[in-house]
């Protein structure tokens, strides 16, 4: 279950927009988020659902896709969604993303994606380093859920 869901931008009246369903892995390893690095800059590791596909398949093939690793086990932290007019590539755009925490776990090749290369980038620079609005969003969601469990954990 997702905890919170937060909207980005309006939709316009009378305008049509592009929806499209997506999953994107929230993940820190040792200190570093895992991201990925564009000509148009740096989103989180995830994608689109095909027809058919659960929000886990999803995210389970866009990983494999654009890392070449497994993923861990995936646990659903917050969703969001955002309202683009013209779209550089999509026209009138409404991405409905579902995000989830997880680590990489094990490489099982190279990824088929080439456009695109997964950077570890600093925590502390995560949020800022995202060009979506709504994907930085969500890794200030995971971050404050982090701390927040380390610090009962620390008081037990």
């Amino acid at each position: 279950m997702f905890m919170e869901h937060r909207v980005f931008g309006e939709k316009a009246e009378g305008i049509s927009y592009f929806d499209r369903e997506g999953a994107y892995l929230l993940c820190v390893q040792e200190g570093k988020a895992a991201v990925i690095e564009t000509q148009i800059g740096y989103f989180l590791i995830g994608g689109g659902m095909e027809p058919g596909e659960t929000k886990e398949e999803c995210l389970r093939r866009e990983i494999l896709e654009e890392t070449g690793f497994e993923a861990g086990e995936l646990h659903p932290v917050c969703s969001a969604e955002e309202f683009w007019l013209n779209h550089e590539t999509l026209g009138n755009f409404h991405p409905i993303q579902y995000y989830f925490s997880g680590e990489l776990i094990k490489k099982k090749g190279e990824p088929t994606e080439k456009e695109e290369c997964l950077v570890w980038i600093s925590v502390s620079q995560w949020p800022e380093k995202l060009k979506m609005d709504c994907q930085s969003w969500a890794a200030q969601q995971y971050l404050k859920s982090f701390i927040e469990s380390q610090e009962r954990t620390g008081m037990d």
